[in-house]
């Protein structure tokens, strides 16, 4: 069987010829060495990790897979399959198969520093740094585990220490455009932190510049072909349709096995996820968070006029595909909402409000509200994982023209149909948490539970995958009321189109 060594050999060997163009060659070798060693674990590890860089996630788990029945204790393949995993979302897995891997080989560095950027998305200072420190025994340098040691300065507020840190990781050679971002967004923070908006700023603004021109060839379009140019095309249909046929229940009778059904909308950054984790720290509740289980009946049913026409007709019997697609995609992402209040958070979700009202009258809507400059700004300021959507935020200017198009639909859809609709202001629960939660939990037919008050413990505990993770873990997050005040200056060009919202929701003064 492989050991660590051979298996980067093979591994680097097929990478380099994938990476120049070579991928014949890179199929005869893989299948040369599969000939010549027919139950070793290395050459379906590097397959299943060739195929996961070109987004065949079945197939590379099903490499892995084989891998480890060729040797159980084969390190890399778990590894990469926690990779994987991650990339999925599910944390839990992950973390699993990094502890595993580091557990058969003691020597790997990998999976160690993994580990490390997962305790510092939890806010989990001590193990970021202890695992980071594990890591950099093995391999000085090595760029994740570095920046875990940023992140776990940043988590303890030791902004000094992490700004020299930043400083020092974006000398080196090692890190990937993605993680350069990374470390100017850290160092950002850091900025922060010590009380410089200005010089903070200029770091986010280069941070997202980098991410932009790394993304650029996957997620840079035309207006009309993103998300911001859909968004638009909806609210100029929404504008003069007819609200009559959208009043009508689509829907007569049960719309799935969970016992409530539930949507925590609004924008990102708005308090979606410390909405979320509250409400999921409660026992008769059971949450996914950020992951689309409507996307069947968004390609059929939400694309264009016409499919709008037929969305806003449709009966009981041409939906119930739909609805019973979309839990099959809560099954599949692993939760069982049976006989529990189904709580789906995905701020974006905004868009669909009428697709989930078809689908499912019954299902309550959960809007989440906060200052439209914190909003923006927050945007602006955090690292997304990346997708079209997530694309649009990395300039001030998109991150609002994109809040301006989303809440003017959300305010059309309430003019249109009769959404069972509770405003959540991010300040108010903050401020007053039970009172406000207790009222949340009520209107989803709760009664109160002590658990919801010890939502940080839940957030530990849960796969929280988003930039609110940090500061959910830690508790309230007074501390982001009001941020946008110390970069009103660098807010400037973006007043005008967040002026009306302010006003719209009461922020004014």
């Amino acid at each position: 069987m492989s050991t660590l060594n051979e298996f980067r050999t093979l591994h680097d060997e097929i990478m380099r010829l994938l990476a120049s163009g070579q991928s014949q060659a890179a199929t005869a070798r893989l299948n040369r060495a599969r000939s010549e060693r027919p139950d070793d674990p290395a050459a379906p590890t590097v397959l299943g990790n060739a195929l996961s860089m070109i987004g065949h996630r079945d197939q590379a788990i099903a490499e892995f897979n084989r891998a480890l029945e060729f040797e159980p204790g084969f390190a890399p393949a778990y590894y990469y399959r926690g990779v994987e995993r991650q990339n999925a979302g599910d944390l839990a897995g992950a973390t699993q198969d990094f502890e595993k891997s580091a557990e058969a080989a003691p020597d790997y560095a990998e999976p160690l520093a993994q580990l490390a950027d997962i305790a510092a998305r939890r806010g989990d200072a001590e193990a970021a740094r202890a695992f980071a420190g594990r890591t950099a025994a093995l391999d000085p340098g090595e760029p994740i585990s570095t920046l875990a040691f940023i992140s776990a300065d940043l988590i303890v507020k030791d902004f000094t220490a992490a700004e020299a840190g930043a400083r020092a990781a974006l000398t080196s050679q090692r890190l990937s455009p993605h993680n350069r971002a990374i470390a100017l967004g850290q160092l950002g923070d850091a900025l922060d932190g010590l009380g410089r908006p200005a010089e903070a700023f200029a770091a986010y603004g280069n941070s997202n510049e980098a991410l932009r021109n790394h993304y650029a060839p996957m997620f840079q379009r035309a207006e009309e072909h993103t998300p911001l140019g859909h968004a638009r095309r909806l609210a100029t249909w929404f504008e003069s349709a007819d609200a009559a046929p959208w009043a009508v229940r689509a829907v007569d009778g049960p719309t799935g096995p969970a016992a409530g059904h539930a949507f925590i909308v609004g924008f990102p950054r708005s308090g979606t996820t410390l909405l979320e984790q509250i409400l999921a720290s409660h026992p008769d509740v059971a949450a996914l968070e950020e992951r689309s289980c409507l996307e069947d009946s968004i390609a059929d049913l939400f694309l264009d006029g016409k499919a709008l026409e037929r969305l806003a007709k449709s009966k009981s019997e041409e939906l119930g595909a739909y609805r019973a697609a979309y839990w099959r995609r809560v099954a599949a992402n692993g939760v069982e909402a049976r006989g529990k209040t189904f709580i789906d958070k995905m701020p974006l979700n905004t868009v669909l409000l009428p697709l989930i009202h078809r689908l499912f009258p019954d299902a309550k809507i959960l809007f989440a509200i906060r200052d439209p400059r914190d909003v923006v700004l927050s945007c602006f300021r955090r690292r997304f994982g990346m997708n079209p959507a997530m694309y649009q935020m990395l300039t001030l200017r998109g991150a609002a023209d994109y809040y301006d198009t989303v809440m003017r639909l959300g305010v059309l859809y309430r003019e249109k149909m009769p959404l069972n609709l509770r405003e959540v202001r991010y300040e108010a629960l903050v401020e007053d948490f039970e009172t406000e939660a207790r009222k949340h939990a009520a209107f989803l037919g709760l009664d109160w539970s002590g658990a919801m008050a010890d939502f940080a413990k839940t957030a530990k505990a849960r796969p929280v995958d988003t930039p609110s993770s940090v500061q959910v873990s830690r508790g309230l997050f007074r501390e982001g009321v009001g941020q946008w005040k110390a970069y009103a200056d660098q807010l400037t060009p973006v007043t005008p189109v967040l002026a009306k919202w302010v006003k719209h929701w009461g922020y004014e003064g």
